[in-house]
């Protein structure tokens, strides 16, 4: 699975007692697949100041529900200096305060930034469908499907739906087959009206293949 590296920003360091000085952010991110991201933000090692930093303070979004966390003298990662590693679902800003060895600090906004890694698609004989049932309260009642012949099934890892945004998380993965010689990584469900269902399959050997599906009642 191939890792991005973006350079997003600069902090332009002046002060009265010596020059405009530049060092860089960048950010790793790697998709793992669930709608959730694998990256680390780390100070570039060839900035022209790296050397004389002590610490640097990166603030999270509030849904990670931790306090600032503080990298000092490298923290050990000679290649990504400064480096911190988290999983989550998207983009924020994050608000940077640099610290140097003579005691100055200054601050910074940085955007964290996912790309997905170019995808290799496949087109396997591999179709979705879904059945559906109307319940006592006026809803409905689904689960949908995918439907192949079994050689073609145990080639796939799992599969990725996303739902409409109005339901709570709309990236839904499964990776259990199942035993249904007919239904296949059966996600279930429940809703008032039909919607379009991306989906992404998940091959064993690293491939994507993508459908699109609107749900029937």
């Amino acid at each position: 699975m191939k890792i991005f590296f973006i350079t997003m920003a600069f902090l332009f360091i002046s002060n009265h007692s010596f020059a405009a000085e530049e060092i860089a952010i960048e950010n790793t991110s790697r998709y793992m697949g669930g709608g959730i991201w694998d990256w680390t933000i780390f100070i570039k090692k060839d900035s022209s100041k790296i050397n004389e930093i002590r610490c640097v303070e990166y603030k999270l979004h509030k849904s990670f529900n931790k306090k600032p966390i503080e990298i000092c003298e490298h923290g050990g990662n000679v290649e990504m200096p400064f480096a911190h590693n988290m999983q989550g679902w998207g983009e924020f800003v994050i608000p940077i305060k640099v610290t140097f060895k003579d005691g100055k600090n200054f601050s910074m906004d940085y955007k964290l930034n996912l790309v997905k890694a170019t995808e290799e698609t496949r087109q396997l004989p591999i179709q979705v469908n879904n059945i559906a049932t109307k319940n006592n309260a006026g809803s409905w009642d689904w689960k949908i499907f995918l439907e192949s012949s079994e050689d073609i099934l145990n080639q796939v890892k799992c599969v990725e739906y996303t739902l409409h945004p109005t339901f709570p998380n709309p990236v839904q993965e499964i990776c259990e087959k199942g035993n249904s010689e007919t239904q296949a990584f059966v996600l279930t469900g429940n809703g008032w009206g039909s919607f379009e269902v991306n989906i992404r399959i998940l091959l064993k050997d690293g491939g994507i293949q993508k459908l699109i599906h609107t749900l029937k009642f």
